[in-house]
């Protein structure tokens, strides 16, 4: 199959003389850029466009713009007049692969264009090839290539064949919620709703009704017929995140519905028959809940179908490269990168050393916010929060080589053994409190306004 290549020129004779050029070789299009020419590109897909720089009608370096805004996955060489080089040079900086003067010289312009498809079929095939490893080591966003990670791939796939009730333990920010979305994805299920509730943002007294819904005045302001999240998730799968939260009324209610496969509205007289996968998840052990007498057992047993256990982060540190890159190409597209960003094998390192107590979220938040900040194209260490960048300066201060190799002069490492001894006590006290800030500072002996100030400088946050 042959390579498809554009020209955007309005010159006819410069369309005639590259189409004559090439044809033998290539399937060539031409335009005169009159018609929508983003529409023409999108529509006939090339691997490389020549582009002149001086159209009549738009203006070639918006076009070359929009070509890269959209991502269009075609090499562009550039059309201009001698006289237009440094133009062409701007070009080149806008992302173009190189540019040819008029009067062609046509052996230069047959070199330039294998060059260009040469280069286009790499980066093709690096995608390619990416997309390979991503396809074997994820399922519907959840990546990694552990032992760990690879044991929940393979249960989820065995859960897509069947219709059981699932139980997703783990940590918050392990991932419980993509893990959900991922069995319902793969299941007989998959085109029809995927409903989540968060039973920890509902209070008491509105749970029965979001989860079951209510008939018109079946309280005051009922004044219309509302569906639950059960009826609306009817023929699909209910995603109940933070189970534990429910109080033992609402586990009731949740028993018979997953029982009969009956729920009754507020206010109604009727059953309605639903048929919804229940799939609940928790950051609590449920068994100890039970003993507690705040989870029922009953419903602990049905929902304990099968139970899948989320790793921490900590525990799967192999994943964190994939996972890095994974979130990095997100953002570079969501922040709309000119020049995507790399990381440096120092702020990888760094991730490495770092125990994420918020797990998977938390790596997405310091790789979004390290996207967002840094000025260069590579992230460095000092893109990372202290936290995380002082991994390394305690293991260089607490090093037997410490004083011999100098990496940290005695100053700097005395300075960052303070902080980290302030961001442990801190973070101690505050959870021994409840995280009551007020409490804190009496117990700390340093006023409130002290506190807050360290808080927000060393990002200390409520795990």
């Amino acid at each position: 199959m042959k390579n498809k290549i554009l020209i955007i020129d309005d010159e006819p004779n410069i369309r005639w003389t590259l189409t004559e050029l090439l044809k033998n070789s290539y399937d060539v299009l031409s335009s005169d850029g009159s018609e929508k020419i983003m529409d023409v590109i999108n529509r006939e897909a090339p691997d490389l466009i020549f582009l002149d720089l001086k159209l009549k009608r738009k203006n070639g370096m918006d076009i070359l713009s929009l070509i890269k805004k959209e991502k269009i996955d075609a090499a562009v060489i550039i059309i201009t007049a001698y006289g237009s080089i440094e133009t062409a040079v701007e070009a080149l900086k806008l992302g173009a692969y190189d540019y040819i003067t008029k009067p062609f010289d046509l052996a230069r312009v047959k070199v330039t264009t294998q060059k260009a498809l040469e280069k286009t079929h790499l980066s093709k095939e690096v995608v390619r090839l990416q997309s390979q490893l991503e396809e074997k080591h994820s399922i519907e966003g959840i990546i990694g290539k552990s032992p760990k990670i690879q044991k929940i791939f393979t249960a989820i796939k065995k859960l897509a064949e069947v219709d059981s009730t699932v139980l997703l333990h783990g940590e918050t920010g392990t991932g419980k919620g993509i893990t959900a979305y991922a069995i319902h994805f793969k299941s007989f299920r998959r085109k029809k709703p995927f409903i989540i509730v968060n039973c920890a943002a509902l209070p008491e007294s509105l749970l029965e009704s979001e989860l079951f819904g209510y008939e018109r005045g079946a309280f005051t302001g009922a004044i219309t017929k509302k569906p639950g999240k059960f009826m609306l998730a009817n023929k699909g799968t209910l995603f109940l995140d933070e189970i534990e939260s429910l109080n033992l009324n609402a586990q009731a209610k949740l028993l018979r519905a997953i029982e009969n496969k009956q729920i009754d509205l507020l206010g109604g007289n009727k059953s309605i028959e639903v048929d919804v996968r229940i799939i609940a998840a928790t950051k609590d052990n449920l068994k100890e809940r039970v003993k507690q007498g705040t989870f029922r057992e009953d419903l602990f047993y049905r929902l304990n179908v099968v139970q899948i256990c989320l790793p921490p982060l900590r525990e799967r540190k192999e994943d964190i490269p994939l996972l890095a890159n994974h979130f990095l190409k997100i953002f570079n597209k969501k922040y709309s990168q000119v020049s995507p960003k790399s990381i440096s094998k120092e702020f990888l390192s760094l991730l490495m050393e770092h125990a994420w107590p918020g797990n998977v979220r938390e790596l997405s938040n310091v790789i979004e916010k390290a996207v967002i900040m840094s000025e260069g194209s590579v992230l460095k260490p000092e893109n990372l929060p202290y936290n995380i960048q002082y991994t390394q300066h305690k293991k260089i201060f607490l090093s037997d080589e410490f004083f011999k190799d100098r990496k940290i002069s005695f100053k700097d490492a005395k300075i960052a053994a303070i902080k980290d001894y302030e961001i442990e006590t801190i973070t101690k006290i505050l959870k021994e409190t409840n995280w009551n800030k007020s409490k804190a500072a009496e117990r700390l002996g340093i006023s409130r306004r002290s506190l807050l100030y360290k808080v927000e400088k060393y990002e200390i946050k409520k795990r």
